[in-house]
């Protein structure tokens, strides 16, 4: 029958940043099959709660098409352009095309890239080629003061083991808003050598 994996997550909250300028005491708590991680800086500090999720276990489903790479010309990079504040560690993109029909760039998997179960450098490099303080472009009814950033993934689906070399190529294409223009949504895949190794809204 195979064994069960890990094969998608659902509705997975972002509840706040994960300052890492000092140690940090980290643990998860499990309620039924939703995940909670707390953090807490020092035993005078209060507990707070970072993130949660729904885990779902049993078998890779069936990967969907590729979505296709757009054509249009090579862009400067947001870490180079100063969009983006990530320092070099954390500058994993290596290539950038975008236009008004979304966004496809290149992730360059390295020992510096966290690996792990789910890839949480890849995932976080999925968002590097999201135009954040410029979305009018993709959502026209945007205010130009409002910068996106991850808060909210009602559900992500996995299709095989974390890819643990080579690259990554990530498509965004923008994917209406939820409720409001406050919060535009994005269609992301991640694909690895030439096959769907994700997919997330």
């Amino acid at each position: 029958t195979g064994q069960e994996q890990l094969v998608s997550m659902s509705d997975i909250r972002v509840k706040g940043w994960l300052l890492c300028n000092r140690p940090q005491r980290i643990h998860a708590t499990k309620d039924g099959d939703t995940i909670t991680l707390w953090s807490q800086s020092t035993d005078e500090d209060a507990v707070k709660e970072v993130a949660s999720a729904r885990l779902n276990y049993g078998l890779y489903p069936p990967a969907p098409n590729c979505i296709n790479t757009l054509r249009s010309k090579e862009e400067t990079l947001p870490y180079e352009d100063g969009s983006l504040f990530h320092g070099t560690s954390f500058q994993w993109m290596t290539s950038l095309r975008r236009n008004l029909q979304g966004a496809s760039s290149c992730i360059q998997i390295s020992d510096a890239l966290p690996s792990g179960e789910l890839g949480p450098g890849i995932l976080d490099a999925a968002t590097h080629s999201i135009p954040h303080d410029q979305l009018q472009g993709w959502f026209p009814q945007t205010s130009s003061e409002k910068v996106a950033y991850p808060a909210w993934i009602p559900h992500i689906e996995f299709y095989g083991p974390t890819p643990k070399s080579g690259e990554v190529q990530c498509e965004i294409r923008p994917d209406g808003v939820v409720g409001s223009p406050d919060y535009p949504a994005f269609k992301v895949q991640l694909i690895h050598e030439g096959r769907p190794w994700c997919q997330f809204r």
